[in-house]
């Protein structure tokens, strides 16, 4: 090969490295609200209580106290929510290592892969104590100071 030949593999490989690393690395919230519809806060319940199952995924990545413990908080409150009574629940959490689920460690692709549209997700991260309803999603912002996390609506209020 040429030297020509030979500096284009080299960056079609760095070029499909990058991508991974990006993809790897990009804001998980990003990943998890592209394609969904944005809601009014109003549609939560009607949305939430069409599913029975639920993620609770907390993003610590690179996150200090007290953001940090104020989002595990909010994902132990979310856990022991009464409207989350009788739903199948997948817990995850992402930080610098990857990720932890019920299973162990695993990679974030993998968590990420795991990740079911049948079931309804709240995700947690750093943000300004504010909540945003996407279709299937519910995007969690924790602050410096702890916003309560917890779901009144109970899986008893669905329509059979």
């Amino acid at each position: 090969m040429d030297k020509k030949t030979v500096i284009v593999v080299i960056l079609g490989i760095a070029a499909v490295a990058l991508s991974y690393y990006v993809y790897m690395n990009s804001d998980v919230r990003y990943i998890l609200v592209d394609g969904r519809q944005e809601l009014n806060s109003s549609k939560f319940a009607d949305d939430f209580l069409q599913y029975n199952c639920t993620y609770i995924i907390m993003d610590i990545r690179g996150i200090e106290d007290p953001f940090r413990r104020n989002i595990l908080q909010c994902g132990v409150d979310l856990a022991g929510s009464q409207g989350l009574v009788g739903m199948d629940m997948r817990i995850m959490g992402f930080d610098e290592n990857g990720c932890v689920d019920e299973s162990g460690n695993k990679t974030m692709r993998e968590c990420l892969e795991a990740v079911s549209d049948e079931c309804y997700i709240f995700y947690i991260t750093k943000g300004q104590n504010k909540s945003t309803v996407y279709a299937g999603l519910l995007v969690i912002e924790e602050g410096d100071v702890y916003f309560p996390c917890m779901i009144s609506y109970s899986v008893s209020q669905k329509s059979t």
